[in-house]
């Protein structure tokens, strides 16, 4: 009778067998190991139509106010942080021009998905109202008429010009008071009470 015989595999196909058990055991932890990877969120390019106006308070420390300070608010609709650092904000009064350099602020920093930026302007020496919480940005001197008046929003910082700019590079725009057509949509009315600011539909995370 012939020995019964068991096949060995050969030094070569032994190794050859390793290299790829190794091999897809390396390429199921990598998998594994990049969906648990931390990954930085995308920073959109700058004019992202996330970023919009939230608020404008021009009553800062007049008497009966809320606040000190006149302010401006801004906030991101989206679900990505938006770098703003290459922003501006532009204010011009009902009846004038943009283009004064004291009624420009530029901005700095990003803005997180959900969340406010909050940009302080001029404020009222000895005035009423209490301070504003920690700004993001604190201003220029622009002092903003709560009686009428047009701010812009820019994803650059060059000085817009005449009563009613238009173009790409305004990302949103407010008018309120007597500024006809120069607003992104119907002109908000203007208010006299102090404590009131104006306040995009959905509110805004420094009202009172």
């Amino acid at each position: 009778m012939q020995p019964s015989m068991m096949l060995i595999p050969s030094p070569g196909r032994h190794r050859k067998n390793l290299r790829l058990t190794l091999l897809c055991l390396l390429i199921v932890f990598f998998l594994i190991g990049y969906h648990f990877l931390s990954i930085p969120p995308v920073v959109k390019a700058a004019g992202s139509p996330d970023i919009v106006i939230s608020q404008i308070y021009g009553h800062g420390g007049n008497s009966g106010a809320t606040f000190k300070c006149d302010y401006v608010e801004l906030y991101n609709t989206g679900t990505s942080p938006v770098d703003v650092s290459a922003y501006s904000i532009q204010y011009a009064s009902s009846g004038g021009s943009f283009g004064d350099v004291n009624n420009q602020t530029n901005l700095s920093g990003s803005i997180a998905p959900g969340q406010y930026y909050l940009i302080q302007l001029s404020c009222g020496v000895g005035g009423s109202g209490d301070n504003l919480p920690a700004p993001d940005k604190i201003g220029s001197n622009t002092d903003i008429d709560a009686a009428g008046g047009k701010l812009a929003l820019v994803n650059n910082q060059t000085q817009l010009n005449g009563s009613c700019p238009t173009g790409g590079s305004i990302v949103d725009l407010v008018g309120w008071g007597s500024v006809p057509g120069c607003s992104e949509g119907t002109p908000a009315s203007a208010s006299s009470d102090a404590a009131q600011a104006l306040t995009r539909k959905g509110g805004g995370s420094v009202a009172r």
